[in-house]
C-alpha cells in the first residue's frame, strides 16, 4: 500500500469539500503536506483568495485538477434566478479550463417537489447558456444523482435517472457513494454508468441512525472496495475523488481525516490488484 510520502494511487483525488471550512490557501498546505497531486476545486475558495492568485498557486504546485465545483445549484422553478446561477458556472467553467479541468460539477437543482419530467425540460433550459461556454473551454458537465434527502439541490435521486438523463443529454455523470448504493442492480447499474462517468466520490456512512453525514472511508459500512471493483471492472480508470462532509470530519480535523481516507482508499485500490 502506497502512503503519503511514496505519493497515493494517481487515481485518487482531493475535493476541496473536504476541508470544506478552510480557505484554498490552508487547503493547498494541506495538499503540500499529504503529498495529494490531484484534486477538485471549489469556485467560493478561488474566488475567496483572487481568481488570479488562486490559479497561480495550483498551477504552480503543478496539480492536477479534474473538477471545478460552482458553489450553487439552480431553483428549478425560478427562471428569474436562473441568470446570477448561470454566470456563476460560466465564471466556473472559464476558471475550470484556466487549470485544465474537464469536468463542471453540478447537482442539478431543486424541483421543489414538481415531477421528474418537467424538472428535466426545466434544467435543460436553465443550463442552455452555460452548455457553449463549457463546450468552448472544453469542459464536460456532470450531474450528480443525490438522495431525495437533498432534493433542496438536486432532483435526479437514482443512477438509473441519471443513466436515462445522460443518455439524452450530453451530459456526463458525477457519482457518490454517498448517495448511490441502495439501488437493486447496483453492480450492473455501476457497470453501465462507468463509460459516462467523469467522477466517482468517495465517502462512507453509518447506519446506526439517519444518514446524513458522511465518514471517512472505513469507518462506516458502505462497501466501498466492491464499488471500486465493479467500476475498474468495467474501464473506469478514475479519479476516485474523496468528498467527506460533515461534523464528524470537522471533529477529526481535516489533515487527520483526509490521510485516514486516503490511506483507505489507496489500500482497496491496491488489493485490486493483488
Amino acid at each position: 500500500m502506497a502512503g503519503s510520502g511514496d505519493g497515493w494511487d494517481p487515481r485518487l483525488s482531493v475535493h476541496a469539500l473536504s476541508s470544506r471550512r478552510w480557505s484554498l490557501g490552508e487547503d493547498l498546505e494541506l495538499y503540500d503536506r499529504l503529498r495529494v497531486r490531484r484534486i477538485s476545486v471549489s469556485l467560493p475558495k478561488l474566488v475567496e483568495m483572487g481568481l488570479d492568485d488562486a490559479v497561480g498557486e495550483i498551477t504552480r504546485r503543478e496539480l492536477r485538477v479534474d473538477g471545478i465545483y460552482a458553489g450553487c445549484a439552480f431553483d428549478l422553478g425560478d427562471p428569474s434566478a436562473w441568470p446570477a446561477v448561470q454566470d456563476t458556472m460560466v465564471t466556473a467553467v472559464e476558471t475550470g479550463a484556466r487549470l485544465g479541468a474537464d469536468t463542471l460539477q453540478t447537482t442539478g437543482g431543486t424541483a421543489g417537489g414538481r415531477p421528474f419530467e418537467w424538472a428535466t425540460e426545466q434544467f435543460a433550459a436553465a443550463l442552455a447558456p452555460v452548455a457553449p461556454a463549457a463546450r468552448r473551454g472544453g469542459m464536460r458537465i456532470a450531474i450528480e444523482p443525490t438522495r431525495p434527502q437533498f432534493a433542496h439541490v438536486g432532483f435526479v435521486h437514482t443512477l438509473r435517472d441519471a443513466l436515462a438523463l445522460a443518455a439524452q443529454t450530453d451530459l456526463w455523470l458525477l457519482l457518490d457513494t454517498a448517495h448511490l448504493w441502495w439501488e437493486p442492480g447496483f453492480a450492473a447499474l455501476l457497470t453501465d454508468a462507468a463509460p459516462r462517468c467523469a467522477a466517482v466520490q468517495m465517502a462512507d456512512l453509518g447506519f446506526a441512525g439517519p444518514v446524513l453525514e458522511r465518514a471517512v472511508p472505513g469507518d462506516g459500512r458502505l462497501p466501498l472496495g466492491a464499488v471500486m471493483g465493479d467500476l475498474v471492472s468495467a474501464g473506469f480508470a478514475g479519479p476516485f475523488e474523496l468528498e467527506i462532509i460533515g461534523q464528524s470530519i470537522d471533529d477529526e480535523g481535516y489533515e487527520s481525516a483526509v490521510r485516514r481516507s486516503l490511506r483507505h482508499l489507496d489500500g482497496l485500490l491496491g488489493d485490486l490488484h493483488a
